[in-house]
């Protein structure tokens, strides 16, 4: 019987625990996903554009080492762009440095 009370507590503890944990995730708006959606040749120029000359520097210097995971992260954090848009424009960048 006292281990019926005890699975109980158990039980009731980790699904407090999973509701905080859930309830801290960020969640994603409306506004996010169309922020995010695919953008077309020219808003990637006008994001390239954008850029400042310094990260620019930065993500062309990564480039250079072949380290295309590091350029993409330096232009989605400067851009605030999704992976698939960072990905274009980190590309679009090497084929305009050819």
């Amino acid at each position: 019987m006292d281990w019926i009370i005890v699975a109980i507590a158990a039980i009731f503890v980790i699904g407090v625990i999973a509701g905080i944990f859930m309830s801290r995730r960020p969640k994603s708006t409306s506004s996010d996903a169309a922020q995010k959606q695919n953008l077309s040749g020219d808003a990637i120029d006008q994001l390239i554009a954008s850029l400042p000359r310094k990260t620019r520097n930065k993500i062309e210097n990564e480039l250079q080492k072949g380290k295309t995971i590091g350029a993409i992260k330096l232009f989605r954090e400067a851009t605030n762009a999704g992976l698939k848009e960072a990905k274009d424009g980190v590309e679009k960048m090497m084929r305009n440095a050819r």
